[in-house]
């Protein structure tokens, strides 16, 4: 039996619908780590990412910048991340507590 195709109307809904979701579970998961269930807070994290995988859901820069690929943990700057600036590479270094390594380049502006 063949699978029936989802309107444009409907899949657009289902877009957005996701997309609230990983806001709200990224938004828990910042809000489990700081009470101190870690566990938790990474599971949000994995749940989030499926939810993103699962119905196509592009998020943006910002919200692929909220937790670790690797751990699943949320970046709570200062508390689970790193930030340092490397002038030479001209990027920023995000360094989580697992070790893993996030950098993001930035263009000089002029002088």
């Amino acid at each position: 039996m063949a699978k029936k195709r989802l309107s444009a109307r409907r899949r657009e809904a289902r877009g957005s619908i996701a997309a609230e979701r990983v806001h709200i579970l990224l938004r828990i998961a910042a809000d489990m780590h700081r009470k101190g269930d870690d566990e938790a807070a990474r599971q949000c994290c994995a749940l989030a990412r499926k939810i993103m995988l699962r119905y196509r859901v592009r998020m943006g820069k910002e919200a692929g910048m909220r937790y670790c690929k690797r751990c699943f943990m949320p970046w709570i700057i200062g508390d689970t991340v790193k930030v340092r600036l490397d002038s030479g590479r001209r990027c920023v270094e995000y360094t989580c507590v697992c070790g893993h390594r996030k950098r993001y380049g930035y263009v000089k502006r002029g002088v």
